[in-house]
């Protein structure tokens, strides 16, 4: 869990390079144009001749080294390929290369990445932060967007709730719009695995305006109330919304206001 000392400098970290990183963010993806059958090419002749991952990792290096993102695809390709096979210290070597050169790595080289990064350092996840916040420019996708859903999700799963929901704080702070994808599917998680606490801490944020109106956010917290079974609060919040309009139509938000309904009506 992450403690206050390491939260404010992870904040400082993430705001002192805020617009950076809002422009990478704001800036559609230029690619430097490949052959694909050059490309294709390479890769074949990459697989058959260097193995190894560390072999592969060499070659990764001196391709970025010495032409940047023109090998982009097969710096992916690598990064990928190490992540699979669970090979976090070359895989880590590679993104600090990619990040020193302004190579992007894939979206799906990202999402295996990020499940296998968190997972190796859970027992560390202060430095994992710090460390994916300082090499965020090859983290980002061709959509510039970090893949903040799988690390949300990967968090929440490996019993990292709340570091989850610090992170998506440092994240927001970044962007131009809120990432309602991301946090539709960290709101999915916390009730999956029962964070109540967690989805009141959201709503106590200064996003809380945004999540007031935000159907995956209402209806989490009627999951929560209804889950830690606060039957006349999950009644009285309903109520609320459907008094001003801001009720989701949502089957499951109008099941569980009937759940909590109910429940608290006073038996016979």
């Amino acid at each position: 869990m992450l403690t206050a000392t390491t939260g404010r400098w992870l904040r400082h970290t993430v705001l002192r390079s805020g617009p950076r990183l809002r422009f990478l963010h704001a800036s559609a993806a230029r690619l430097d144009a490949v052959s694909i059958s050059t490309t294709q090419a390479m890769h074949q002749d990459l697989w058959k001749t260097y193995p190894t991952g560390e072999e592969r990792l060499q070659v990764a290096l001196t391709l970025i080294g010495e032409a940047g993102n023109n090998y982009e695809g097969v710096a992916s390709d690598v990064l990928y390929r190490l992540s699979a096979a669970k090979d976090v210290a070359r895989a880590k070597g590679l993104v600090e290369a990619m990040h020193e050169n302004d190579v992007l790595a894939s979206a799906a080289a990202l999402a295996v990445f990020a499940r296998v990064y968190f997972g190796h350092h859970t027992r560390d996840l202060p430095s994992a932060l710090q460390w994916l916040l300082e090499n965020h420019q090859a983290l980002l996708s061709p959509t510039q967007e970090l893949p903040l859903q799988a690390v949300l999700e990967h968090l929440v799963a490996q019993g990292q709730a709340p570091a989850a929901v610090e992170f998506w704080l440092l994240w927001a702070d970044t962007l131009l719009e809120p990432p309602t994808i991301a946090i539709a599917a960290l709101c999915r998680e916390l009730v999956r695995f029962e964070q109540f606490d967690c989805i009141y801490r959201m709503g106590e944020t200064k996003h809380k305006a945004m999540l007031q109106s935000f159907p995956p956010y209402q209806v989490a917290l009627m999951e929560a109330r209804v889950g830690a079974r606060q039957y006349a609060e999950a009644t009285a919040y309903a109520s609320d919304l459907q008094a001003n309009g801001t009720a989701p139509s949502l089957q499951r938000f109008r099941d569980l206001a009937e759940t909590a309904a109910k429940a608290s009506r006073p038996t016979a």
